[in-house]
């Protein structure tokens, strides 16, 4: 059987190769495995499933053997990855190590499996690492972690969401993933949020950015209708790109559905006679509305 693991004209084999030697559980059997792991003279499949194997056998001698894998840049991007599965089914403290020290790589698709495997893990410990991350300006991994709090529906993450959505640094796309995730774990909206995406959507000029800042304060139940005259007076096109993220807006805090039905609908001369009504329906308003 380790001469077939070694035989790359075998390769389809391998997974039911590697997982029968792991169920031998002799020491010649794991250390074919552990030297399958070791040796890039190997198949990708031979080594890739000699990890898995003996992580879900949760062989402990293996774990050195792949974090050593999982750390060398010069091996290949799909080799390391798998290597972090398998240690996540380890879960030994030393095991995570190496994981976590992965999630801090240079390698973005290492660096993203082994943020994902914490997030999926039963460990305290991990899933409040990946609290952190998502809390950690600049970390290459940021948007992942708060992607995952959001998938896993991470508890205890609440503080650490808020202090994203309010700090004045994050960009849009952090800020608005936050929103989701926070939305996610069953909690909602503060005041100092929905004011901190407001504050956010003034400043933004980017008109990807600023949809999906709209669409996060609709979401957050935004109801600020001081806020209207500023919408309408941003309706031209002309000299608002992100003109559509305010109608949305409008019909969230009005009810109203006037308006382009979408941004692209209508020719030029079309679309301003329909945000022209936005205006003909505010100019109609009591005053006290105004107010």
């Amino acid at each position: 059987m380790l001469t077939l693991l070694a035989d790359k004209s075998k390769e389809k084999r391998h997974p039911e190769i590697a997982k029968a030697l792991s169920r031998i559980d002799t020491q010649p059997a794991w250390d074919g495995l552990l030297a399958a792991v070791a040796d890039r003279k190997f198949a990708f499949q031979a080594r890739r499933w000699a990890a898995l194997s003996m992580g879900e056998a949760r062989y402990p001698r293996a774990t050195p053997v792949l974090a050593k894998v999982l750390s060398d840049d010069r091996d290949e991007q799909g080799i390391r990855s798998n290597m972090v599965s398998a240690l996540a089914s380890l879960g030994s403290p030393e095991a995570w190590a190496a994981i976590g020290a992965a999630a801090g790589g240079g390698n973005k698709s290492v660096a993203t499996s082994a943020v994902q495997a914490m997030a999926g893990s039963k460990d305290a410990a991990q899933i409040a690492r990946v609290i952190e991350i998502a809390g950690k300006p600049g970390h290459a991994q940021r948007e992942t972690a708060l992607s995952q709090i959001r998938y896993r529906k991470l508890a205890g993450a609440g503080p650490t969401l808020r202090a994203v959505i309010r700090d004045v640094s994050s960009t849009a796309d952090v800020r608005t993933t936050a929103v989701t995730a926070l939305k996610a774990t069953d909690e909602k909206l503060e005041a100092e949020d929905i004011t901190a995406l407001w504050a956010a959507y003034e400043r933004e000029r980017d008109r990807r950015a600023r949809g999906r800042l709209a669409d996060a304060l609709i979401e957050g139940g935004f109801a600020d209708k001081a806020r209207i005259p500023a919408l309408i007076d941003g309706l031209d096109a002309d000299k608002n790109p992100s003109w559509f993220a305010n109608v949305k807006l409008l019909r969230h805090l009005t009810g109203q559905k006037l308006g382009p039905e979408n941004e692209y609908s209508r020719d030029k001369k079309a679309r301003k006679a329909e945000l022209d009504k936005w205006r003909e329906w505010w100019a109609q308003q009591p005053k006290a509305t105004n107010d």
